[in-house]
C-alpha cells in the first residue's frame, strides 16, 4: 500500500517556505563573498598619480626579503606572500585604508590581492606589470 504524507497541509507549506528562504540566503551569502573577493587592476601611472595625490596609502611589496632588499618603491612595507606569517602581519593593518600591492610582475600581487580582499580589505589594488613596469618609469625606486 502507497504511503500517507504525515505532513499536513500547513506544515508543507512552511517547509517550503523555510526551504525557499534558505536558497536565498545561501544564493546572496555566496555573491557577497564574489563582490568582496574584487581587486582592482591598476596601472603604473594610476598608483603613481594616487601616490603624488598625498593620498594615505599603503603601498605593498610581496616579494621576498631578498628582492625588497635589492630594489623596491619608495615607502613600501614588504610583507612577502610567501611567508607563513603574511595574513598575521595584515592584521595590524587599517582595513579601511586602500591597499596598493605589487611584486615583480603581477603574479604574487594577485594571489595577495585575494587573501585581503577576503581579509575584508575594502579597497584593493593590484599594481600591473609589478616592479618591473616600475623601472621604466625610473621614479621612486630605492636601490
Amino acid at each position: 500500500m502507497g504511503r500517507r504524507n504525515s505532513l499536513k497541509p500547513g506544515m508543507m507549506k512552511t517547509s517550503y517556505f523555510a526551504f525557499c528562504l534558505m536558497v536565498l540566503f545561501v544564493l546572496f551569502s555566496c555573491k557577497k563573498k564574489e563582490e568582496k573577493s574584487d581587486v582592482q587592476l591598476v596601472t603604473v601611472e594610476e598608483t603613481k598619480a594616487v601616490m603624488d595625490s598625498g593620498e594615505d596609502i599603503y603601498l605593498l611589496d610581496v616579494r621576498t626579503p631578498e628582492e625588497f632588499e635589492e630594489e623596491h618603491l619608495f615607502q613600501a612595507i614588504n610583507i612577502p606572500v610567501t611567508d607563513d606569517d603574511f595574513k598575521d602581519r595584515l592584521e595590524g593593518l587599517d582595513k579601511n585604508k586602500p591597499v596598493y600591492i605589487y611584486c615583480k610582475s603581477g603574479n604574487r600581487s594577485a594571489r595577495a590581492g585575494k587573501i585581503l580582499s577576503e581579509m575584508g580589505f575594502e579597497h584593493v589594488y593590484d599594481v600591473e606589470g609589478g616592479i618591473t613596469k616600475w623601472r621604466e618609469a625610473e621614479e621612486g625606486i630605492v636601490h
